[in-house]
């Protein structure tokens, strides 16, 4: 019963997935089957090294929203990653690591916000495209870290003029 719960809370149909070899589940599943393995034990701390590495764009949306929702039930998820876009999407507070030591300890706004850090840190796209705007001329705020704070942004700046 726990199982079928965890699968369904994962959006995995028990039922379809009961008979089938794991080497014939797509990556996504397979991670989620990983995770469904763990959370049958009730874990309070989910540890994640590279979740999303090798997943397809819609398998790396989706596997981050699951742990949105896993951490929503309540479950604190630490995820190790060289993924700066996702840590900036997703997490509430970055833990920034060298040699290791702990070099930076602060919310993803002041991570990605602070030219410092970033000089350190393989930034996040969007906060690329900042820069690279910010280089040509063309200034937009520098709050944005997320894809959608830039779309919003660019909206806000280009949208009227170009209709």
């Amino acid at each position: 019963k726990r199982a079928k719960d965890i699968l369904a809370l994962l959006n995995l149909d028990f039922d379809k997935i009961k008979d089938k070899a794991p080497l014939a589940l797509s990556g996504g599943e397979k991670r989620k089957i990983a995770v469904a393995g763990i959370l049958v034990c009730n874990p309070k701390y989910l540890i994640l090294d590279e979740p999303i590495a090798g997943l397809d764009s819609d398998s790396r949306e989706n596997f981050m929203k699951l742990l949105v929702k896993l951490k929503k039930n309540g479950i604190t998820i630490i995820i190790i990653s060289h993924n700066a876009d996702y840590i900036a999407e997703y997490c509430d507070r970055v833990i920034v690591m060298d040699n290791g030591q702990i070099v930076l300890n602060d919310s993803p706004d002041n991570i990605f916000n602070n030219f410092e850090c970033l000089q350190k840190l393989n930034t996040c796209s969007s906060k690329q495209i900042i820069n690279l705007l910010d280089k040509n001329g063309i200034s937009i705020s520098k709050s944005a870290i997320k894809y959608d704070d830039l779309i919003e942004e660019l909206v806000r700046e280009f949208g009227d003029k170009n209709g």
